[in-house]
């Protein structure tokens, strides 16, 4: 991803996250409590029934949501709550891993991770997180090397398991 493409994601994400603002009132209200990082309402809401996954009114999920602001808390309630990690929908389809490493949000990929994220998940264009993390100009030299660690061990990981080779056994 060029530095242009990764300038003009950014201007996009940041337009959606201002349409976000103003539509969150028409989004339900686990997408709401998401958005203004309320983890005790998110709790409160998946345990009264409601949806992790139900998008907001603009397509973005609450994970997305949780995953692009970095606040870890949230996330965590979403995915304890049944959030789906590697779910995207056709009007938001990149993946939460991605949102957060683009944005510098360590804590959100490490969470993300340990939750089962795929560290190799496209977006819609065939972007990984990785692609996403080299692209951003929003993280620190630190963070971004932490976040690589992260995805690499991740991606490594997945390699490595039984069942990434399950499917390329000889029959």
């Amino acid at each position: 991803m060029s530095y242009l493409s990764a300038t003009f994601r950014k201007a996009s994400l940041g337009v959606a996250a201002a349409i976000g603002a103003f539509a969150a009132w028409r989004s339900p209200p686990i997408f709401r409590a998401t958005y203004h990082k309320q983890p005790s309402k998110v709790t409160e809401l998946i345990e009264a029934g409601g949806d992790p996954n139900q998008p907001g009114w603009t397509g973005m999920l609450p994970i997305q949501r949780a995953s692009f602001s970095g606040h870890a808390e949230t996330l965590s309630a979403l995915l304890k709550g049944g959030a789906d990690p590697n779910k995207v929908t056709d009007s938001m389809n990149i993946p939460a891993i991605s949102l957060a490493a683009f944005n510098g949000r360590a804590d959100a990929v490490r969470l993300l991770l340990a939750s089962g994220a795929d560290p190799l998940l496209p977006d819609g264009d065939g972007d990984c997180p990785m692609d996403y993390l080299r692209g951003s100009p929003c993280c620190s030299k630190d963070i971004a090397e932490e976040i690589k660690d992260a995805l690499s061990e991740a991606i490594r990981q997945k390699l490595l398991s039984p069942v990434a080779h399950s499917n390329h056994a000889p029959r």
